[in-house]
């Protein structure tokens, strides 16, 4: 008979504190100090589709971010004026980048990527990825697009990427030194030429002169 008593006194227990809960979240939710709920995912159905190729071509050299703020990848120069630093800060603090790769190691921000949908060709959306293309551009941090689609190579994914990476070192090898680098007149896509006998200051591997064969860069030779 006691244990009787005692399992129908833990019920009663159990549902009291039960009911209590329930109120309490149903309080919450009515409270309009927290007009918040729950997205059902960090990534929409196109984002992650590109997600998963990524992880293909690329995670075993870097470490995949998704959705970071603009503003945790660059900053306002300091000692400008307090108004304009808070303007030019404004113009970042709120812009996304759809993933960041990093080297595992040290964090080092290695490259960005957009996936472009529809959204892209409205007029709005184009000033802003202008904006944030030329904020990459300054701030010198490579930067891929890629246009939504149903299906994509990992390995072409993975060649854009590491172009975007090398093209960058160049770039800052060159303004680093007053040496030029040589290019010849007519250099086809897959031939490779040896460039003096400069070393790359990443890898020390030996450069080779490459044309770039897509992207806004289409032509290019570096």
């Amino acid at each position: 008979m006691e244990i009787v008593l005692f399992v129908a006194a833990l019920l009663f227990i159990g549902f009291i504190l039960f009911t209590k809960n329930k109120r309490s979240q149903s309080d919450l939710k009515k409270d309009n100090s927290f007009p918040y709920f729950k997205i059902s995912a960090l990534l929409t159905p196109a984002e992650l589709s590109f997600y998963h190729v990524l992880k293909i071509a690329v995670s075993e050299q870097y470490d995949i971010f998704a959705k970071v703020r603009l503003a945790d990848l660059i900053a306002v120069n300091k000692g400008m004026v307090r108004a304009e630093w808070g303007k030019a800060f404004n113009k970042i603090k709120s812009k996304h980048i759809d993933f960041v790769l990093c080297d595992k190691n040290t964090s080092e921000i290695l490259c960005v990527i957009e996936l472009d949908d529809r959204s892209h060709s409205q007029v709005k959306r184009q000033q802003r990825d202008e904006f944030v293309t030329k904020v990459l551009d300054v701030t010198r941090i490579p930067f891929v697009r890629f246009d939504v689609a149903r299906t994509y190579q990992s390995d072409t994914v993975s060649k854009d990427i590491k172009l975007a990476i090398i093209t960058e070192v160049l770039s800052k090898v060159n303004d680093d030194s007053s040496e030029k680098i040589l290019s010849e007149p007519d250099v086809h896509t897959d031939e490779l030429s040896i460039i003096k006998e400069r070393k790359c200051p990443k890898c020390n591997g030996e450069l080779v002169l490459r044309k770039v064969s897509r992207g806004q860069n289409k032509g290019h030779k570096f």
